[in-house]
């Protein structure tokens, strides 16, 4: 998987995968990138404005609070210790 998403990464053009442009594609790579975070799949910094894009939207934005998500980085941080 990590060979893949390099390679991915090496496609970008723009803030998405076809420009700026967002596709299904972009959601699909959106949810691929939130599960690789769930099981500690690193990927290509790359990605991390990718994110920021697609989080940016005004839909994503509406599902991560209805499903009551953090935004992926904030996800993946590791919890503070106690």
């Amino acid at each position: 998987m990590s060979q893949r998403f390099r390679w991915v990464a090496s496609r970008l053009e723009g803030d998405f995968l076809f420009g700026g442009r967002f596709t299904g594609a972009d959601a699909f790579l959106y949810v691929m990138l939130r599960w690789a975070a769930m099981v500690g799949l690193e990927t290509p910094g790359i990605f991390e404005a990718f994110v920021e894009a697609v989080e940016s939207r005004g839909a994503v934005k509406a599902v991560l609070a209805a499903e009551e998500l953090q935004p992926l980085y904030a996800a993946a941080s590791p919890l503070p210790a106690t």
